[in-house]
């Protein structure tokens, strides 16, 4: 049989069910599919949802860095990255630091480290870090 035909066998329930499953992601908007795989590929590892953070705690947070700040020439120095994983959005912040080798748009990082709230930002300072290949 092949693999473009559908088993008579099978309960017709499930052949609708993986067409609409098919038709959903279809429609999905692609940062909607993007952020659910972020989840995933957290909640794998074990780690605390970005949504679930608390201030003054330890955490354990996996994610994509979305973007990278460098300072400015006349600054103090703090290099900072927004990592993304899924539920929400943290700023990761290097102190006295004008960039951190590895630390770039795109790549998956597991940090750890205590939640800090600046203005309404949630931020971990100076996490300790693991740079991770994604599958």
């Amino acid at each position: 049989m092949s693999p473009s035909k559908t088993n008579p066998k099978e309960p017709k329930a499930q052949r609708r069910g993986s067409l609409a499953t098919w038709i959903k992601q279809f429609f999905t908007p692609s940062d909607t599919l993007e952020a659910l795989d972020e989840q995933k590929a957290a909640q794998k590892r074990g780690t605390t949802p970005v949504a679930n953070l608390s201030t003054r705690g330890r955490a354990s947070i996996f994610g994509v860095l979305r973007s990278v700040t460098y300072p400015a020439k006349n600054s103090t120095n703090s290099f900072s990255a927004t990592l993304f994983d899924g539920t929400g959005s943290i700023e990761v912040v290097w102190l006295g630091r004008k960039k951190v080798v590895g630390i770039e748009p795109g790549i998956h990082l597991h940090v750890q480290g205590t939640v800090a709230k600046v203005g309404s930002t949630l931020c971990i300072l100076n996490p300790s870090y693991q740079i991770v290949p994604h599958v």
